[in-house]
């Protein structure tokens, strides 16, 4: 697998993260490294960034819908947009390879409602799949 990021990063200070695009923007996950001590916030930008969205991080309220955010998969948590991924990751909050979603704070629940149905589609597909290649028979269902 290849990953995106600033190849002036040394290899041990990289932070490897799975990233899905806002829903809209179309853009299939990719994985993308970033430096342990970059903070949340400037990730936000540079994800908003390849992922061809607008950020209005800096003149919208923090509280507000349209606020561009990180939330983790695995632990179903936003990431503070002030810390480091060193300091997330020491809080566990994030952890290498962990798969992260940039969307806006009010379009993240409807989001999130989209990626659990089609996780439990392909969970059920895998399962039909195994089913079939446990008899020799193999279906591609996806």
């Amino acid at each position: 697998r290849s990953a995106i990021g600033q190849a002036t990063v040394e290899p041990e200070d990289r932070f490897f993260l799975r990233v899905f695009s806002p829903l809209h923007s179309h853009i299939r996950p990719f994985h993308a490294f970033f430096k342990k001590t970059e903070v949340t916030g400037r990730v936000v930008d540079k994800l908003a960034k390849l992922s061809k969205v607008v950020n209005r991080n800096n003149t919208a309220a923090t509280n507000s819908d349209d606020y561009l955010l990180l939330y983790n998969l695995r632990t179903f948590q936003e990431l503070p947009h002030n810390k480091s991924l060193k300091w997330c990751a020491k809080h566990k909050l994030v952890k290498q390879t962990d798969i992260i979603v940039l969307e806006k704070r009010g379009n993240i629940k409807n989001y999130i409602s989209k990626l659990t149905k089609m996780s439990q589609l392909q969970k059920y597909c895998k399962q039909i799949q195994l089913l079939e290649e446990s008899k020799g028979i193999l279906i591609n269902v996806y």
